[in-house]
């Protein structure tokens, strides 16, 4: 949506948790080297219609996935573990080697909370996610 809105000269409004993607087009911004991927935030207890739209309570937080061009980090909040892939060899994510290259996935995990933090997320669903763990 922002990209549509830019491109006809329309302000992206505040609370849209997007940005244009006319800088990139325009060849003005080299982008990021990361792509975040999640169900929409939600604290447990919120009620959601998210995938078939039946309402339902959210009993947890949702894994949220960083991806890089080597790496994927699934990760969860509190003392979930978080996961971690190598893409290149495990290209269907069934070694978690977080234990071995736990700074990959601090490093994804930072950049994860400055993407939240730069798309105007609300800081009670960034909080939360502070602290990444390992097996």
């Amino acid at each position: 949506m922002p990209t549509l809105l830019d491109l006809v000269g329309v302000d992206i409004p505040k609370e849209v948790q997007a940005r244009s993607m006319v800088p990139l087009i325009e060849g003005e911004d080299d982008g990021r080297d990361f792509t975040v991927t999640s169900f929409p935030l939600k604290e447990p207890g919120s009620i959601t219609r998210i995938v078939t739209g039946a309402q339902r309570k959210v009993m947890q937080y949702l894994p949220i996935t960083v991806t890089s061009e080597d790496w994927a980090l699934i990760y969860s909040t509190g003392d979930e573990p978080a996961e971690l892939y190598r893409l290149p060899s495990d290209p269907n994510q069934e070694r978690n080697v977080i234990d071995d290259h736990f700074d990959v996935a601090v490093d994804l995990h930072r950049k994860l909370l400055g993407f939240l933090s730069e798309a105007n997320t609300d800081p009670r669903h960034i909080e939360p996610r502070r602290k990444i763990s390992k097996n």
